[in-house]
């Protein structure tokens, strides 16, 4: 009795306990992610993996996201998974991989964690900026015109890191067959003017 009453005359002594999922949020935002300033680069048209990842509190089962912008998006087209997302993260949450190669145009973007605390199925989830993913490759979009019975040059290819030694073919669609008429199965000569420009 005289304990209650101690209490009800020092509010400080009161009891308080936190609203639920408070102290879960505060460990999770605190200490439960990677370290920032993370920097990677993969190639368009292979499979992308991440490794050694940094932090504390992370799991196999977290996710990256590949996004314009952590949290907010949009999906890009051409990364695989459903809005460009990894697969679940292994090796203590350090390693991670996608499920397919990833076709996304040459450029920079944002690695986004997503813990396995959440349930990371929506792009809201991938908050947390941990760094930047840089993707070698052309910047699609390009029309090229060639005349049958002459060079065919493919010239002025935008993207990221293209190098002298780069080639293209020429198909039906990428990964399809090649088409007949064009020397060489169809693949340029060994890309030149730091792989810019192609020519059969």
């Amino acid at each position: 009795m005289i304990e209650s009453l101690s209490r009800m005359q020092n509010p400080a002594r009161r009891r308080r306990e936190p609203a639920p999922g408070v102290v879960k949020y505060a460990v999770n935002e605190q200490h439960w992610e990677p370290a920032a300033g993370t920097s990677r680069t993969c190639v368009s048209g292979e499979l992308c993996v991440i490794t050694g990842i940094a932090g504390t509190g992370l799991a196999n089962g977290d996710f990256l996201a590949v996004l314009p912008l952590c949290g907010v998006g949009p999906a890009l087209t051409g990364m695989p998974g459903g809005f460009g997302e990894s697969l679940p993260a292994t090796s203590g949450g350090t390693h991670f991989i996608w499920p397919g190669v990833i076709l996304v145009d040459g450029g920079e973007y944002r690695l986004c964690w997503c813990s396995t605390v959440a349930t990371c199925t929506g792009l809201s989830y991938f908050t947390t900026d941990i760094g930047t993913l840089v993707v070698t490759g052309p910047i699609s979009g390009l029309s090229v015109s060639c005349v049958s019975g002459h060079h065919c040059v493919v010239a002025n290819i935008d993207g990221v890191y293209l190098q002298d030694g780069d080639s293209i073919m020429i198909l039906t669609n990428c990964g399809g067959l090649p088409i007949d008429g064009f020397p060489n199965g169809a693949k340029t000569n060994t890309g030149a003017l730091q792989g810019r420009e192609h020519g059969h």
